[in-house]
């Protein structure tokens, strides 16, 4: 039974992996029935997306102490952390 935390490892990853499909496809919806313009809704929402994918550690490591906080908000904490144990 050495495969089992291998296993383990791998389901958390798929959990995690779903879970933050499924909080973008709620954080996507919510900005498309908040603004019934398409341009500006387009723009909100890679607005939001680029700032969670900055602060919470995709495309740097050390974010600056002003967005940190921002961080703890994003959807795609979970998934990076999952990510980084080397389960993906």
């Amino acid at each position: 039974m050495k495969s089992f935390p291998f296993v383990t490892l791998n389901f958390s990853s798929l959990l995690t992996v779903f879970l933050c499909i499924v909080v973008a496809q709620g954080l996507g919806l919510a900005i498309g029935a908040t603004l019934t313009d398409l341009t500006r809704a387009t723009t909100l929402a890679s607005a939001t997306v680029m700032t969670f994918m900055l602060a919470g550690g995709f495309f740097v490591q050390i974010v600056p102490i002003f967005i940190s906080w921002i961080r703890y908000m994003s959807f795609q904490l979970p998934h990076l952390q999952t990510a980084a144990k080397g389960a993906i």
